[in-house]
């Protein structure tokens, strides 16, 4: 790369020796090469040395009295974020090695293919720059490839502050001013005590450029909410109101988990039923994408049998908002703000109605608001998709017997697998899949086309019967929809939410139509955390809704009736 500053022409060796030199070139050999630009009075020369990294590159300015030499040793930035030299500067540097003088001095092979090429080729020699921006994982492999301690029982248990165990057990705000920086990381690194500092020694992620552990601001809510502050808050919850205040038995309970309606979606994600033993234990036996249905749908299944008074249920609330807020894939900037008001309120409340102290886990979600302002939606940084990969190998690990290299073992089952996936043409599916079509008769059809609303657009009411083919189900990049599920067209004020009837494509089946019923919204039920909707006085007539108008940014759903015939619909962004 070529850039242009001030008095001095820089030739970065570096990210343009693939255009330059290409992979012939022996650099041990060839070290150091020369060439100077000329500038008034001034000939700048260059010597550039490939050796390393940060490479650095030698700057000799010479004067008319070329017996005064001033040498200037410039260190290239790590980023290689240069400026593009201007057009009328790479012509005049290609006029020097027209000059006979210089080219006998500074002139070498290595920049034969220069002289030939032409100034759009040189201008088009751009480098490629990759920066690892962060490390994800969960807490303890964190704390171990960044040389932290592994305990969390020590006396400075978090990586993102050097905050001690007992102000841990409760704080329930980040303390900003012991933020761990660059600069009390070397200060702390200096000390060389773990007790002191929960620093094992320096972390080897430092060699890379732009990159610094105290910077790198990535949390797991896998780890930390629904295996952690999520599973002991719906455990405690659970047995006040079962031993202390007696709204509803466990057998209740557990009856209403197993015939819950969950939808199409979230059946495969279905809680287990919950043990006394468990509860006693202040942990219940459930999976993360369990309790992640379980929140979500708590206030539906058990919510019409606690008094709306109760402050037990409203840490609920609390955790329910929390949790809504941290896995929405779309989130507004001012989101951070309403999450640290809402974490320390269920902090305050949980240590005011349990009287116990806050587990490490609790700690890290003081830094969520801080970290979801500077990286954005904490969704994309959980663990939960590299725990799907590794679950594939702990299933093959289990059902073998041979216990003999099981890491060439399990290697030889991935390629296999990963072989097959590229002969059977399906590593990569297409955005668009649907399921069998659906042979409606005359009738049926001739019915849904006297039930659609007269404002629809009248050239689809006419190839309804024509070139329509209805389907049982469609998929839209990983995202399944069925008949009978709920969706929101539109949460701008209050939500427009329909239900889905019939899927269909016409001609071009590259965007397939839903026919659905518009549902009257009522309200939001700040008790069930839902929208209250009513079908009663539902809408007959079906409205053309196109996929690609639904926002992204919101799941399908399916509507629940209670005992007492209200209709939720809770969605999950």
């Amino acid at each position: 790369m070529i850039i242009y500053n001030k008095d001095f022409l820089y030739y970065d060796y570096k990210t343009a020796v693939k255009k330059f030199v290409k992979s012939k070139t022996d650099f041990k050999s060839t070290q150091q090469k020369m060439f100077s630009y000329m500038k008034g009075d001034k000939t700048v020369g260059i010597s550039t040395t490939y050796s390393g990294l940060p490479f650095k590159i030698e700057v000799i300015k010479r004067n008319s009295d070329l017996s005064k030499l001033t040498q200037h040793l410039i260190e290239l930035p790590k980023t290689n974020h240069v400026k593009v030299l201007k057009q009328k500067y790479v012509k005049n540097l290609l006029k020097f090695f027209t000059i006979p003088d210089d080219a006998k001095t500074f002139y070498s092979d290595i920049f034969k293919e220069s002289c030939e090429s032409n100034v759009e080729d040189i201008l088009e020699c751009l480098a490629h720059v990759y920066l690892l921006c962060l490390i994800l994982g969960d807490n303890l492999g964190l704390y171990s490839i960044f040389n932290f301690t592994e305990s969390f029982m020590c006396i400075y248990p978090s990586k993102f502050c050097k905050c001690n165990k007992s102000e841990c057990n409760f704080l329930t705000v980040e303390d900003c001013s012991k933020m761990r920086n660059k600069d009390n990381y070397k200060k702390y690194l200096e000390l060389n005590s773990v007790t002191l500092t929960g620093l094992k020694g320096p972390c080897v992620w430092h060699d890379l450029p732009n990159f610094h552990v105290t910077e790198n601001l990535s949390v797991d809510i896998m780890h930390d909410v629904f295996e952690g502050v999520g599973n002991y808050d719906m455990s405690l919850i659970i047995l006040e109101f079962i031993i202390k205040f007696k709204y509803f038995s466990l057998d209740t309970l557990n009856n209403r988990i197993q015939y819950f309606n969950y939808g199409p979606i979230n059946i495969q994600n279905r809680p287990q039923l919950i043990s006394m033993d468990y509860l006693k234990n202040a942990k219940l036996k459930m999976s993360a994408s369990e309790l992640f249905c379980f929140v979500q749908f708590f206030g539906q299944i058990i919510g019409d049998l606690v008094p709306t008074s109760s402050d037990i249920w409203q840490l609920y609330v609390i955790l329910k908002k929390i949790i809504d807020i941290i896995t929405s894939r779309c989130i507004q900037n001012d989101c951070h703000l309403l999450l640290k008001i809402l974490i320390n309120e269920h902090h305050e409340l949980f240590l005011k109605l349990f009287d116990i102290n806050l587990k490490p886990k609790y700690h890290h979600l003081l830094h969520y608001p801080r970290v979801m302002e500077k990286v954005g939606p904490l969704i994309h940084l959980w663990s939960m998709r590299f725990e799907l990969k590794h679950r594939e190998s702990k299933i093959t690990a289990n059902a073998i017997t041979s216990r003999k290299n099981i890491c060439l073992t399990l290697s030889h089952k991935h390629q296999l697998k990963l072989a097959y996936t590229f002969f059977s043409n399906t590593c990569l599916l297409n955005s668009l899949q649907f399921g069998r079509v659906i042979n409606l008769s005359c009738s049926t059809i001739s019915n849904i086309k006297n039930n659609i609303d007269i404002s629809s657009d009248k050239s689809l009411i006419d190839n309804l019967q024509n070139t329509a083919k209805f389907v049982s189900w469609v998929e839209i990049k990983g995202t399944r929809y069925k008949r009978d599920m709920c969706l929101a067209l539109d949460f701008e004020n209050i939500p427009i939410l329909v239900v889905i009837k019939h899927i269909l494509f016409f001609d071009n089946q590259s965007n397939p139509y839903f026919l659905c019923h518009k549902y009257i919204t009522l309200k939001f039920s700040d008790h069930a955390q839902c929208w209250e909707v009513t079908d009663q006085n539902i809408q007959q007539s079906l409205i053309f809704t196109p996929c690609n108008t639904i926002p992204h940014f919101i799941n399908p759903c399916s509507s629940y009736k209670n005992t007492k015939g209200t209709v939720y619909i809770t969605f999950k962004q």
